[in-house]
């Protein structure tokens, strides 16, 4: 008996059988292995530096390799290394099995896997995506705040606990087993000097009160420059003609229409291409806000005394010879725009209805921060309530993907929101709050009695971490292993590479920019 669990002959032979069925579903792999021992590889930092935990059938998966392959004098050292950990844990770090010569893992085709649940939010070069759809090619964002490829991609099914990881005040956590790593900093208080470590997600403490504890980080300013060229590509002017299908005709889309439609062609139209300027960006916040489209139209609706903010719209939508007219109901004032190609641009750029409103991710990808925080601000109008004595802004959503793109656009410029999560007492929908506390801004001046939870610095933000949510998890988990910085950004903070060894054939990698 080992762990609590009986020996059983057949059963631990079916598991490992099992086991290996699994692994035979990961791609071979390959890049890593090659790299490490360069003067420029990483060295196999992440196994000199960590304690993997495994399920008890990895384990046995990798004791029966070792008693069947290996020979007395490697099992003597094997045994040796054990013990040094065992009786002096502080002077002896890494993994057992790492060749401290090679830097290559000595077991590596029976090793076990670390990694984040499929739902984790990862901050990308198009905008927070789910991890599990990021693929080889797509660029993160990496802990010094600039973008890196991912050079690989695994899943796996894992069976065991797993650790919800968030900043105090931030309700969407990101879950990864428990020898994933997390880049923090344990302190007391703000006084200290933040020293960023690495500590697997089992080992982290959350802060509470003055006793010390664990502070997530963000990179301070996030941007689009790739750390190899410096160089990124912005819109000058917004392209329509990528976004809607129709007949270009001197400058403006026309819809392909016949018949009793064709005679609205002209008030159909749009312009082919539009200037990225203050107002287009503020029409594209507002929208995502109070706007809604169908198949022939599109409306912003707001309440009568906001109708400043409507007449700047339809100012606006003059200028572009796109006609629009208003309509009152009850209290609200709705500038109604009758125009198909229009209502199928404003879908694919920010949705149709509130649950699916979203930024297109060639937006994120081609704007400045700059840019994309004007999408905020006229955001922040519309849904937004008043500031008061302690918050900055607050803003309600019922879209997740909306939430934490607001969250990516407020990092990217400095500034550290809070992203709250409410179910509805009643049949509703689950509401998202994006909450910058004054507190919280970097050149806040304290009030008398009233401290800041968030420290800054001149690369990173510190979030104190809230409570860990340690649950029994038995489903697919998923890995993603990034270029160089190896690291990514989570809504949760900075994540260290997945434990994959390499990347997947070449006849799978296919680049997407």
């Amino acid at each position: 008996m080992m762990y609590g669990v009986k020996k059983d002959s057949k059963k631990i032979k079916d598991s490992i059988v099992s086991l290996n069925i699994l692994y035979n579903k990961i791609p071979k792999t390959k890049g890593c292995l090659e790299n490490i021992v360069k003067e420029n590889g990483c060295k196999a930092w992440c196994c000199h530096s960590q304690n993997p935990q495994v399920l008890y059938v990895e384990f046995l998966n990798t004791w029966n390799t070792v008693i069947k392959t290996w020979n007395d004098e490697r099992l003597e050292s094997l045994i040796e290394k054990c013990l040094r950990k065992y009786l002096f844990p502080d002077n002896d770090k890494g993994c057992i099995f790492i060749d401290p010569d090679t830097h290559k893992c000595v077991q590596h085709e029976s090793r076990p896997f670390n990694c984040f649940l499929p739902n984790t939010w990862v901050f990308t070069e198009s905008g927070p995506r789910y991890i599990s759809e990021i693929l080889a090619g797509d660029r993160v964002y990496g802990l010094d705040g600039k973008l890196y490829k991912v050079t690989a991609t695994a899943t796996k099914i894992h069976k065991g606990l797993i650790y919800g990881i968030s900043q105090q005040g931030n309700h969407i956590k990101c879950y990864s087993t428990g020898n994933h790593k997390w880049l923090v900093s344990r302190q007391k208080d703000k006084r200290k000097q933040p020293d960023p470590k690495w500590i697997d997600s089992s080992l982290l403490v959350s802060k509470k009160g003055k006793i010390d504890g664990d502070y997530l980080i963000f990179p301070k300013n996030m941007n689009h420059c790739s750390p190899i060229s410096g160089v990124r590509k912005l819109w000058i002017d917004f392209d329509c003609k990528q976004f809607v299908n129709g007949e270009v005709i001197d400058g403006r889309i026309y819809p392909f229409t016949t018949g009793k439609m064709f005679s609205d062609r002209e008030r159909n139209s749009i312009p082919e291409k539009l200037e990225i300027c203050s107002e287009f960006l503020f029409m594209l916040g507002i929208y995502l806000a109070e706007g809604y489209s169908s198949t022939m139209s599109s409306s912003f609706c707001m309440n009568i005394k906001e109708k400043q903010h409507l007449d700047r719209i339809q100012t606006y939508l003059s200028s572009l010879a796109i006609p629009s007219h208003y309509t009152t109901k009850k209290n609200n004032l709705i500038l109604r725009v009758d125009s198909a190609i229009f209502a199928r641009l404003m879908k694919q750029l920010c949705g149709g209805l509130a649950y699916d409103k979203k930024i297109h991710p060639k937006l994120f990808e081609y704007l400045s921060e700059s840019e994309k925080l004007n999408i905020f601000k006229g955001w922040a109008i519309g849904d937004g309530r008043k500031p008061d004595k302690t918050v900055a802004e607050s803003v309600t959503t019922i879209s997740e993907k909306l939430a934490v793109q607001m969250q990516q656009i407020l990092i990217e410029n400095g500034i550290y929101p809070r992203v709250q999560k409410y179910h509805p007492s009643k049949r509703g929908f689950i509401s998202y709050v994006i909450m910058i506390n004054k507190s919280s801004l970097p050149n806040w001046n304290p009030i008398q009695g009233q401290g800041s939870k968030i420290m800054y610095d001149e690369s990173y933000i510190y979030a104190p971490m809230d409570e860990i949510d340690i649950i029994e998890y038995e489903g697919p988990v998923v890995d993603i292993q990034v270029d160089e910085i190896e690291s990514f950004v989570t809504t949760a903070g900075i994540a260290h590479n997945c434990r994959i060894y390499g990347i997947i054939p070449d006849e799978e990698f296919k680049p997407r920019y």
